[in-house]
């Protein structure tokens, strides 16, 4: 699975530290979680919006 364009420059533009961990791809957040061998209260998503002021990321 491959990390959205704009989450990735988002997060490098903000000087966030992060790591990716490579999957198969899923349909859905908890097959996500046990394809990457990750507990799935350890998964977030990120959903990132835009509007006249720029962008903003939410993670849930």
């Amino acid at each position: 699975m491959h990390i959205a364009d704009r989450v990735r420059d988002y997060l490098n533009q903000r000087g966030v530290t992060y790591g990716l961990i490579v999957h198969p791809q899923t349909r859905c957040s908890q097959e996500s979680a046990e394809a990457a061998h990750v507990p799935g209260d350890r998964l977030v998503k990120p959903v990132v919006l835009e509007d006249d002021n720029g962008y903003l990321m939410v993670v849930l």
